[in-house]
C-alpha cells in the first residue's frame, strides 16, 4: 500500500515536470531590474506582468507606441533596427543596432546613463516584439526519446507485472515474478521517468 502511494506521488510530479519540459515558453524582458512576461493581448494593447507583480501597458496607435510603466509613458516610434525613444522627463534619445556593432545610442538631450542603454533595449524588445516570443528550439528527437522513456517507466511503475510479462513472461508458462523483483521493475520505472524528464526539460536553447 505504502508503495503504491509513492508510486502515485511520483506518478504525479513526473508528469507534471514531463509536460513543463515539452511545452516552449517565451523569454522575459528585464526592465529597471525587474523581469517581465508576457501576459496578455487584447486589440492593440499588450500587457507584461513583472515578477514584482508590476505590469507594463503596451499600446500600438497609428503613429507612435506607447508604454506605459506605471506613471510613466515612453512613447516609441521607428523601427526594430532604429528605434526613437520620448522619456517621461522629455528626453528623446535614438538607438541604432546593427549586426557588426550592436546598439548605438543617441540623444538629444544631456545625462544619458547606462540606465538608459537598457530600458532603450528593453523598450525595444517591449515595442516591436523582438526577442520576447521567440521559443526556445525543440529537439523533436529528444521529445520522442523522452516521451517513449516515459512511457516505459509509466508501465514499469503502475504495472510492474505487465511489464514484466511483456518483456520476460510471455517466453515461460506457470512462471510467476518475485515481489522482489516486481519491487525492482517500479525503482526502474521511476528511473526512467527521471530520464524522461532529463530529456524533455534539457532543451538546446533553454
Amino acid at each position: 500500500m505504502l508503495i503504491r502511494l509513492f508510486s502515485r506521488r511520483i506518478l504525479l510530479l513526473a508528469t507534471c515536470l514531463f509536460l513543463a519540459g515539452c511545452v516552449s515558453s517565451p523569454n522575459p524582458v528585464t526592465f529597471d531590474h525587474t523581469a517581465y512576461q508576457f501576459s496578455s493581448q487584447k486589440g492593440n494593447v499588450t500587457i507584461y506582468t513583472g515578477s514584482s507583480g508590476r505590469k507594463i501597458q503596451v499600446e500600438h496607435t497609428d503613429t507612435k507606441i506607447l508604454v506605459r510603466v506605471e506613471n510613466d509613458v515612453y512613447q516609441v516610434t521607428g523601427n526594430p533596427d532604429h528605434i526613437s525613444v520620448r522619456f517621461p522627463d522629455g528626453r528623446m534619445l535614438e538607438s541604432l543596432y546593427t549586426e557588426d556593432t550592436g546598439a548605438g545610442l543617441a540623444s538629444s538631450g544631456t545625462n544619458v546613463t547606462f540606465e538608459d542603454w537598457d530600458r532603450m533595449d528593453a523598450l525595444r524588445m517591449l515595442a516591436f516584439n523582438t526577442e520576447l516570443k521567440q521559443p526556445k528550439p525543440i529537439n523533436l528527437w529528444q521529445i520522442l526519446g523522452g516521451s517513449l522513456l516515459f512511457i516505459g517507466g509509466l508501465l514499469n511503475l503502475l504495472q510492474p507485472r505487465l511489464a514484466w510479462q511483456l518483456s520476460e513472461g510471455w517466453r515461460y508458462e506457470n512462471l510467476e515474478p518475485s515481489s522482489l523483483y516486481l519491487g525492482f521493475i517500479r525503482f526502474s520505472g521511476a528511473i526512467l521517468l527521471l530520464l524522461a524528464i532529463y530529456l524533455t526539460t534539457n532543451q538546446p536553447g533553454g
